[in-house]
């Protein structure tokens, strides 16, 4: 086969075997995260952090901060 042989086209087989292949990769790749509620980044992390810095400040970084808690300040 020299360089300026082509390769045949795909066939719509092929096209579709391709696409299913995608699409099952695009569901079992990310798994439970595709789920509501099992995200697996919900809310930025930076927000986490800015309230466990003042929780430790305070003396109770037993405490939990939860999302919505952070961004109703």
């Amino acid at each position: 086969m020299s360089t300026n042989d082509a390769a045949p086209p795909a066939t719509r087989r092929e096209h579709l075997q391709a696409v299913l292949l995608a699409l099952l990769c695009s569901v079992l790749f990310p798994g439970d995260a595709l789920l509501p509620g099992r995200a697996l980044v919900p809310h930025a992390p930076e927000v986490f952090d800015v309230y466990m810095d003042e929780a430790k400040a305070n003396g109770s970084a037993s405490t939990r901060t939860t999302p919505s808690a952070a961004t109703s300040r």
